[in-house]
């Protein structure tokens, strides 16, 4: 198994993935706090 080198190029797509992930779920989560907020 052979590691390839990290370059600063696949940090930088790593990082903005795991913000697109965050963002999605903290969407998600809100969506249904406001759901539940509004059913009562």
């Amino acid at each position: 198994m052979t590691r390839t080198p990290i370059t600063k190029k696949d940090l930088i797509q790593a990082k903005t993935d795991m913000i697109k992930w965050l963002f999605a779920f903290f969407m998600a989560l809100a969506v249904m706090i406001i759901g539940l907020y509004f059913k009562k």
